[in-house]
């Protein structure tokens, strides 16, 4: 505003118009704070008429200064900047969760590889009066099972993994005989 001057005690102002030799004398109303009404419009989606009624302020007036700051062009950069931190809150959110479910993956499939490790060195032996015989026979039934298990656990953690494969680690650990 070039060529501007005002009157404390009346509150008036004059304005220099933009381009123009014209000057626009303006009554102020006392007391208004204009960065608080600013903000409010520009972080929430009150009209201009509803913030000028909750401010006491003619509807002309808050107008006239919204748009010489450019308050709508102020709103949207503020709508889309907080559009875009949604988006990245939500994409960390939704990271966060898979790397939890991967590493649970991950556990499970390590802990039914040592299940599998023990089942292979007793494939042979068998549990006679409490105790641990090696009857050199391999259990040809509980061989396939071990090498199903194998391949249902390298399935999973190769291919890209849901919920349902937490309950399928779960069944294979459970068919080897171990529980979590």
């Amino acid at each position: 505003m070039s060529g501007a001057f005002s009157c404390a005690e009346n509150k008036w102002s004059a304005v220099e118009v933009a381009g123009t030799n014209i000057k626009e004398v303006v009554r102020l109303p006392k007391n208004i704070d204009w960065i608080k009404i600013k903000n409010e419009y520009i972080n929430s989606n009150i009209s201009y008429r509803k913030l000028a009624d909750k401010h006491s302020i003619s509807f002309s007036t808050l107008e006239k200064t919204a748009r010489k700051e450019k308050w709508n062009d102020l709103r949207k950069k503020q709508c889309d900047k907080i559009a875009t931190e949604v988006r990245l809150k939500t994409a960390e959110k939704i990271v966060e969760a898979e790397v939890d479910r991967v590493a649970n993956i991950i556990n499970l499939s390590d802990k039914i590889s040592e299940k599998i490790s023990r089942a292979i060195e007793q494939v042979d032996k068998i549990l006679v009066d409490g105790e641990i015989v090696d009857v050199g026979l391999i259990d040809t039934y509980r061989l396939r099972q071990l090498v199903q298990s194998l391949k249902d656990v390298k399935d999973i953690v190769k291919n890209d993994s849901d919920k349902t494969d937490l309950k399928r680690l779960d069944a294979v650990l459970e068919q080897i005989g171990g529980n979590i």
